[in-house]
């Protein structure tokens, strides 16, 4: 029998949609339910987005604000 933890994980699987680099940085897009998550070099920037364009559009946008 499966215990909660694993019947968790089960249903919530998060898949890489995208994975690239800017400069030294590691970019990727992941897809969790219906929602798309953007990190920077392992570090969550959001969990929110409604499609990969916005996610990658907001990559972009804090690495020109961040200027890395």
């Amino acid at each position: 029998m499966k215990t909660f933890k694993e019947l968790r994980e089960f249903v919530i699987t998060e898949e890489s949609v995208k994975s690239y680099t800017v400069g030294k940085h590691k970019i990727t897009i992941n897809k969790k339910g219906s929602k798309f998550a953007a990190s920077i070099d392992g570090e969550l920037l959001d969990s929110s987005f409604k499609s990969v364009k916005d996610a990658e559009d907001s990559v972009s946008e804090f690495i020109e604000l961040m200027n890395i």
